[in-house]
């Protein structure tokens, strides 16, 4: 299970424009509020997980990215590439679950 604090992260990582999408109004972010956002937690264990979640997210999308690539260039079908992408999301998956329960003490 992918916590708020990830979601929260890879949503509010980088400034975003005003705008809509949708019919939701998507407010921008002020300087202030992105900082806050940079690691909302303070005890050294949170920091820990949040911290090995960035990494294990900035993994999955620099694999997604590579199998996108494969697939573009052919290299890859595009049956195989989604079952590729299942496996990675799969494994994505456990190891958030792993650090939950290595860092957090959750099940």
């Amino acid at each position: 299970m992918v916590d708020n604090v990830s979601i929260a992260y890879n949503a509010y990582k980088t400034p975003k424009r005003a705008g809509r999408r949708g019919n939701a109004v998507i407010p921008a972010l002020t300087g202030n509020e992105v900082r806050l956002m940079s690691n909302p937690s303070t005890s050294d264990r949170h920091s820990a997980y949040y911290d090995a979640m960035r990494d294990a997210d900035e993994a999955l999308a620099d694999a997604l990215s590579h199998v996108r690539a494969e697939e573009d260039a052919r290299r890859i079908t595009p049956v195989e590439a989604a079952a590729e992408r299942v496996g990675l999301l799969e494994r994505h998956l456990a190891e958030c679950r792993r650090l939950r329960r290595e860092l957090l003490g959750g099940s």
